[in-house]
């Protein structure tokens, strides 16, 4: 049967190239059969004209005659379809005004549309490049309620049965110094199956042996295809060859194919290489050390709850066994395109929703055109319908319209989509995963089709059916103005009515952010970000194996650095504010404590003197470090407010003492500084304590930062702090070379994105609606022209007249504001991590905006309300 239809599709394809000879025979034919029955006629007495006036009424319609056989060789649904097309670009053409207005107006929501969609489809919803990827999972600890990465001691314990392989990963820092251009590179840290538990390996070489991943194992590194390339010039005898990172050795036994993705990536920078992790012994004997993450792949025959349950079941064994360690510990498994994407999913799909609310108010717009269009042709409709086309025929001719606009639309959609896509990419915050995978690809295209189609219906489709559907003789008498009056305005004003709520919605939601953004915008940091630049120097333990030596390097590059004209100021640390930090347990003097493991927890940081004059933090009591401050002097350290009021309150902290741990030595407070934000305006203020980077016995960790404040910009200063560090060591990289101004914008990237996307949106959003509600006013005075002229001779006078037309588009706008208000409540609790101290439900936004737009809406009627006043009563009643 299939195949029987098959062939009568080819056979009919096959004579469209014959079909001007075919209508030549059928027209032939016919004209001899009309001659046949004439000549039949004439012999049997009829004259001329009788004979041939038989023969047409004998033959039939000739019209209804080729159309009839037409379809025995042609495609007559298709040619119907063409010949609407056709029909529907002639009118398109004579009317610019109407096709310019609605197809930009669908160009600009479409775009928008498959731009956010190729944002949010490489971002979320794409799977993973790795083979069986919805079987990858992630494994987070959560200690009272904060993610923390996994403890490598709790790693044995998480093999349960329904995971088949597990392995650990986190990020690393290695100084490159190949050839004259030494360079500080992001990589990965892995268990020797980590790429197998991916799926996916090297494509030359070899992945990572068990005996490489233990302490003391082999020096091995695996490259990335961007790095074999860029600093190997695609050497295809690299495996094998021994490169030096952080002046060690390291032997290379494997490149990652060009398509290879890590889990995560650094905010900005790329993972360029893979090194074993070697978990040193005394790290898989501590549990309370979180320092992996964990990458584990389900079993075939194995769900998610099932492994859920298990590893439910391990974490509950941990806490009972190991209560110091494990205290309050929960274990969580997610997807891990889910756990990537933590943090970015919420906002894109919010946005995503918030341009297709964009797209639903064009096409309530654009359908609002195409009412009127339909109106002004509803006589030629009633005409075609009295000579026989069906109301269904007199739909599909509108339809194909209105496709006809959309698909226009969205070619030039797609044309904006390609911009803004890249702008989009552009702007969105550092590290954002998996971005550069954006693109007008397949899927975008196949989506940016559907789209283009949904949207040719759903602005066509009613304007269409709602003016046919009373179609009759009466309206070849009134023009349709009567029906028109009847129905299309309360058509039209439920319109308007979708527009506001939609459009109400977006403004709030737009308010609530800019609201928070300027909040934040207020925080005080605590600390100075103008013209200071940071950079990080990470000192190779070959080179300086003691921190003692670690400190020499950083106070001679000072020294140097001070020298320098137009440097104001130097410290160095082990970690700048806004650039991580070091938090360590501790034991106040006289102080019972408080926290899980038999001790107090505070931020510490590890500071050069210069350090508070560099970053602009008060010393409010007491004194800073000074010069004596050195190794062999008392300890001290200074504290600040939050770590009084936690610690001290009521009293004077200055001359107590406190000390990291049983065996750590006691340090004295000396001086009390100014609370800061280390991580930003959203962050809270937490306690700090600070300790002599000179005093290299009371702090465990390694200096890494500096920050120099100077009268030059950015590049001068960047550039003048490289110059210095190759002086003194020209094997030395930097990295992290960004002012902390940068750093403070890269924090509050993500709200910055979300509130220009929100914001652009809700503009687009509100000149849509007032574009509609001004249409619909306009509309409006023009059918109703006849009853204000009545009025008008009646006495009413211009002011009574400019109120009628007002209120009727007010009631239109306040019935969009009451439908809106309760989705505004529902959509604006999806905010979440866009807004900083203010409510998802915030009493003055929900105020502010209804009433503003009630006031843009009055704005837009009063142009044709004045015209309305002004109508000459006499003129009117002629009209009509």
């Amino acid at each position: 049967m299939i195949g029987a239809r098959f062939r009568a599709f080819l056979r009919r394809l096959a004579l469209l190239r014959r079909r001007p000879e075919l209508d030549r025979e059928l027209d032939d034919e016919l004209s001899f059969h009309l001659e046949m029955n004439a000549a039949q006629e004439r012999a049997e007495g009829a004259s001329e004209d009788e004979a041939r006036r038989a023969a047409r009424l004998r033959l039939g319609n000739p019209t209804r005659l080729r159309e009839e056989s037409r379809a025995v060789f042609g495609f007559p649904r298709l040619e119907g379809l063409a010949r609407d097309a056709s029909l529907a670009a002639r009118r398109l053409r004579r009317a610019p005004g109407f096709t310019l207005a609605a197809t930009a107006t669908l160009a600009i929501a479409i775009g928008a549309n498959a731009a956010l969609f190729a944002l949010v489809d490489a971002v979320v919803l794409r799977p993973f490049p790795y083979p069986e990827a919805h079987r990858l999972v992630a494994l987070v600890e959560h200690t009272r309620g904060s993610r923390n990465s996994i403890a490598p001691a709790n790693i044995a314990d998480y093999r349960v049965k329904a995971l088949e392989a597990l392995a650990a990963w986190h990020f690393t820092e290695m100084d490159l110094s190949e050839g004259d251009r030494p360079e500080t590179l992001v990589g990965h840290a892995v268990a020797y199956d980590f790429f197998a538990v991916l799926g996916k390996g090297p494509t030359l070489g070899r992945g990572f042996l068990p005996e490489e991943d233990r302490e003391g194992g082999a020096k091995v590194v695996i490259l990335s295809d961007g790095l074999w390339r860029g600093r190997f010039a695609a050497d295809s005898g690299i495996v094998g060859r021994t490169i030096r990172l952080d002046r060690l050795p390291y032997q290379v036994v494997g490149v990652l194919p060009p398509d290879f993705s890590p889990p995560a990536g650094m905010a900005g920078r790329t993972v360029s290489l893979y090194v074993p992790a070697a978990f040193p012994a005394e790290l898989l004997a501590s549990r309370g050390d979180h320092q992996t993450n964990l990458v584990a792949r389900l079993r075939p025959d194995a769900s998610l709850e099932q492994a859920r349950a298990e590893v439910r079941t391990v974490s509950e064994r941990l806490v009972r066994d190991f209560p110091d360690a494990n205290r309050d510990l929960s274990t969580e498994v997610v997807p891990l395109d889910r756990d990537v994407t933590r943090a970015v999913r919420g906002s894109l799909l919010l946005l995503w929703a918030s341009v297709a609310a964009v797209l639903a108010i064009a096409c309530l717009n654009v359908a609002n055109l195409q009412m009127v269009r339909a109106l002004s042709r509803l006589r030629e409709m009633a005409i075609t319908n009295a000579l026989g086309a069906s109301r269904a025929r007199l739909v599909a001719g509108l339809l194909v319209e209105s496709l006809l606009l959309a698909g226009v639309g969205g070619v030039l959609g797609l044309a904006l989509a390609h911009g803004l896509l890249s702008a989009l990419v552009a702007l969105a915050p550092p590290g954002t995963p998996r971005i550069e995978a954006a693109a007008l690809d397949g899927r975008v295209l196949g989506f940016s089709l559907l789209l283009t189609l949904a949207t040719g219906v759903l602005f066509g489709l009613l304007p269409a059916l709602t003016a046919t559907r009373s179609i009759s003789a009466g309206v070849l008498q009134t023009g349709g103005r009567e029906h028109s009056s009847r129905t299309v305005l309360r058509f039209r004003g439920a319109l308007v009515t979708g527009q506001v709520a939609l459009a109400l919605v977006l403004l709030l939601a737009a308010t609530l952010v800019v609201r928070s953004m300027h909040r934040l915008n207020a925080v005080a940091l605590g600390f100075e970000t103008d013209r200071v630049v940071a950079a990080r120097v990470n000192l190779p333990p070959l080179r300086y194996p003691d921190a003692v030596r670690r400190l020499a390097f950083f106070e001679e590059l000072e020294r140097r650095l001070l020298a320098r004209p137009g440097v104001l100021a130097v410290a160095f640390a082990n970690a700048l504010p806004l650039r991580g930090g070091w938090a360590t347990g501790m034991v106040v003097e006289g102080r019972k404590p408080t926290g899980p493991h038999g001790s107090d927890s505070a931020d510490a940081q590890a500071v050069s003197r210069g350090y508070f004059h560099t970053l602009g933090i008060p010393v409010l009591r007491g004194r800073g470090f000074t010069e004596g401050d050195r190794e062999g002097a008392p300890y001290v350290g200074l504290v600040n407010e939050d770590f009084v009021r936690l610690f001290s309150p009521g009293t004077s902290v200055l001359g107590k003492r406190f000390r990291r741990g049983e065996k750590a030595p006691w340090i004295e407070v000396v001086g009390v500084v100014g609370s800061l934000r280390r991580d930003g305006p959203d962050a809270d203020p937490t306690p700090q304590i600070y300790l002599p980077a000179a005093q290299t016995g009371s702090y465990p960790v390694r200096l890494a930062d500096l920050a120099v404040r100077g009268n030059g910009g950015q590049g001068a200063l960047a550039a003048l702090v490289r110059a210095e560090v190759q002086a003194l060591d020209p094997e030395q990289p930097i990295s992290h070379v960004m002012s902390l101004d940068e750093a403070l914008a890269r924090g509050v990237a993500p709200r910055r994105f979300g509130l220009a996307l929100l914001a652009g949106f809700a503009l687009t959003a509100l000149v849509l609606t007032l574009v509609g509600i001004y249409g619909v006013a306009a509309y409006s005075v023009g059918q109703r022209t006849p009853e204000l002229g009545v009025r008008m001779a009646l006495g009413a006078d211009g002011a009574s007249i400019l109120r009628l037309v007002v209120r009727s588009v007010l009631v239109q706008v306040f019935a969009g504001v009451a439908i809106g208000l309760p989705l505004a409540l529902l959509a604006t609790r999806a905010l979440g991590g866009l807004l900083f101290e203010i409510a998802p439900t915030d009493p003055a936004s929900f105020t502010l905006v209804p009433l503003l737009l009630l006031a843009a809406g009055l704005a837009a009627a009063l142009g044709p309300a004045r015209r309305a006043a002004r109508v000459d009563p006499v003129a009117a009643l002629r009209w009509e």
